[in-house]
């Protein structure tokens, strides 16, 4: 009788070497099939990516390209911030942008943000001197360090430009 019961111990084992051999390789299988899928799905990315971009530039090609002015660089620059109207007669108050460079565009940018900070670089103080409450008082002397950093960084962009 111990012969059938270290007979059956025996087979037990096969079996689980068996079922532990069928399930690594349903898992290999299962890791090549995504594997595969993903080249494939990623082959097509970069087929229709290059076919796209070939595409788009032939049309590029085609279409005659008009020379962008100053002015109209202006206009488009400002047409994204809420007072465009505004930005532009900024712009037109410095210089003729008819005549400008991009690195001039880009200097009286500079140049404006730098004239709207000096205007109200005085502001937090003048404020802070009428108040009495040391919290708002804190906030304002903060508010007055923002400033006068800004107004540093800016001067330090325009002399970087310049030199």
């Amino acid at each position: 009788m111990s012969g059938i019961n270290s007979f059956s111990a025996g087979y037990d084992n096969v079996n689980e070497a068996t079922a532990e051999r069928s399930s690594w390789r349903r898992r290999t299988r299962k890791r090549v099939a995504i594997i595969t899928f993903s080249s494939v799905l990623l082959a097509i990315i970069v087929v229709a990516a290059v076919v796209g971009t070939k595409a788009s530039r032939s049309k590029k090609d085609d279409e005659p390209v008009a020379a962008a002015t100053p002015t109209s660089v202006v206009k488009m620059t400002c047409s994204v911030v809420p007072y465009t109207d505004t930005c532009v007669q900024s712009f037109s108050n410095l210089t003729d942008p008819d005549h400008a460079t991009p690195e001039q565009l880009f200097t009286l940018t500079l140049q404006i943000a730098m004239n709207d900070l000096v205007g109200i670089a005085g502001i937090p103080g003048q404020l802070a001197a009428r108040v009495n409450d040391t919290k708002l008082k804190q906030a304002l002397t903060n508010c007055q360090t923002f400033i006068d950093d800004s107004i540093y960084y800016v001067n330090s962009s325009i002399s970087a430009v310049n030199a």
